[in-house]
């Protein structure tokens, strides 16, 4: 297996395999995600080390679209996005480290996963916010 492929299969389980939402969002149950049948993704951060390592922001997007569609979720394409529309955010937090000589590289990481969608003003409901759900 190349390193190419070792850094994407990695970070790929990472998202797909990230721990649920901490117990306070539990206790909110899943009422804001209700409804949500389509979402357009959105991959962000990804720095140009880990590009260059392998981790690419459109490989990285293709598998989560797969997986959402694979659990029933259309996802929409740029010429369909519009204003409002929910959109899943992956923000990929990369760090290389090692000279390569004594020490290998290695990478730490983080992935933020989040939804933002429309949500209304409870004091002016004509009011629309985009916000994380």
């Amino acid at each position: 297996m190349s390193r190419k492929q070792l850094v994407v299969g990695f970070a790929l389980a990472a998202v797909l395999t990230m721990p649920g939402p901490p117990a306070a969002a539990q206790d909110r149950g899943t009422d804001t995600l209700r409804g949500v049948a389509r979402v357009a993704v959105q991959v962000r951060g990804i720095g140009a080390d880990a590009e260059k390592d392998g981790l690419v922001p459109a490989q990285m997007q293709t598998d989560v679209e797969l997986a959402l569609r694979l659990a029933g979720v259309r996802v929409l394409s740029p010429s369909e996005y519009s204003t409002g529309t929910p959109v899943l955010r992956l923000t990929v937090g990369t760090f290389k480290s090692g000279d390569g000589l004594h020490v290998s590289y290695f990478y730490a990481y983080a992935i933020n996963a989040q939804i933002f969608q429309n949500a209304r003003l409870v004091s002016t409901p004509s009011a629309a916010v985009l916000v994380a759900t």
